[in-house]
């Protein structure tokens, strides 16, 4: 089954397509605006064609991560050669002011990564949703022209299912519709930073007896990441800035059931701080048994090497993370260890007060998705031919 990729510029598709690549991921194709806007190394927005815009990104060094270990050339006006562990792909990039027009099947493709966050409903947006962003667009455009499967890099409303490396990502087959047309999300990047620790201590036996409380600084998105690595100085982009977080709805999903209720609640907030990349989810809750900070740490480092949680995702240290560590791939604390964790535990920084346990959850919210994404996808391709 060959894979197309909507939105291929963009920060989430183009680090999604590599990371597809370097697993043999038959990527041939991408889709997006016709005129693209990318960072140039001096921090400003250059404008230039799609396929200009991924070859420019490729090659060169990215304000949140350095400069990335692949490279590519234009084939020819429409395509692109990109070298990554040695192999060369051939990756077709169409320029197109509409999802409408992307005709994945006259490209061969019947799987698409959904990476422009502008197709979060299956068949229909609401006319709120559409008073909030008129370029939001439903799935059902990907399927009316070839698509079989979409598969959402974002939170997505009334998905199939909700798809996280680690926690449910053996549990394709049972979300498989009758039609074959599936609709799925890869979660938040917090959901991921959350759902691991929970996981952890559900799969050993303990019961979560209050709802999750979680508050999560979170790196710059959006307009405010781009005012950051342009310099632009302004009062929203220089504070601390308090927004709601989707992430507690797509734990639900991923814990409960009807017959088995897991996590008895959750909300979430989140912190925006003007760095680039890096975050922390601080996550609160309350467990039937006491505990001590050592029986919670321990069973942290025996997960981190557990095959259930998907080993180089999630992992475990004794030492205190910065944000820093996830801007470079050749430096920091996980040079070694992985570069892309959705969850690191910080050991110094879990206490416990009797039943109630607060945990420090470090992730990558920017770099992490795209590699959960690429194996994830993987695990369904090799269940859906």
């Amino acid at each position: 089954m060959q894979v197309g990729i909507a939105g291929i510029v963009g920060r989430i598709g183009t680090l999604t397509l590599c990371e597809c690549l370097s697993r043999n991921i038959p990527v041939v194709c991408g889709t997006d605006l016709p005129t693209v806007k990318v960072w140039g190394a001096s921090g400003k927005l250059l404008e230039m064609s799609a396929i200009e815009g991924l070859d420019y990104k490729i090659n060169n060094e990215d304000p949140a991560h350095g400069r990335l270990p692949w490279s590519s050339r234009k084939k020819n006006n429409d395509t692109l050669e990109i070298t990554i562990n040695g192999k060369t792909y051939c990756v077709k990039v169409i320029g197109t002011d509409s999802p409408e027009k992307a005709k994945w099947q006259q490209e061969g493709v019947e799987f698409v990564e959904e990476c422009t966050g502008m197709c979060l409903d299956k068949t229909k947006v609401s006319e709120e949703d559409l008073k909030k962003n008129r370029w939001r667009y439903p799935a059902s455009v990907h399927y009316n022209n070839g698509a079989r499967i979409v598969f959402v890099s974002a939170p997505s409303n009334k998905p199939d299912a909700s798809l996280v490396l680690g926690i449910n990502h053996k549990n394709y087959e049972k979300f498989k519709n009758e039609k074959g047309c599936l609709f799925f999300d890869n979660g938040s990047c917090t959901t991921k930073a959350v759902a691991f620790p929970i996981a952890v201590l559900l799969n050993e036996g303990y019961v979560i007896t209050s709802p999750v409380y979680v508050v999560t600084t979170h790196a710059d998105t959006g307009k405010e990441l781009r005012d950051l690595i342009e310099g632009k100085y302004n009062p929203n982009t220089a504070s601390i800035r308090e927004h709601s977080s989707g992430a507690f709805k797509a734990l639900a999903a991923l814990f409960n059931t009807q017959d088995n209720i897991q996590v008895p609640g959750c909300d979430a907030k989140a912190l925006r701080v003007p760095v680039v990349n890096g975050s922390m989810a601080d996550i609160c809750l309350t467990l039937c048994h006491n505990l001590s900070a050592k029986d919670v740490n321990a069973m942290f480092a025996k997960a981190s090497g557990d095959y259930r949680y998907a080993t180089g995702i999630y992992l475990w240290t004794n030492q205190t993370p910065l944000n820093s560590n996830f801007i470079s791939r050749r430096e920091g604390l996980f040079a070694q260890i992985g570069y892309n964790p959705s969850s690191v535990v910080s050991a110094e920084n879990t206490k416990v007060y009797g039943d109630r346990v607060h945990i420090h959850s470090w992730y990558n919210n920017e770099g992490a998705p795209p590699e959960n994404q690429a194996r994830m996808t993987q695990q369904i391709l090799s269940n859906a031919a």
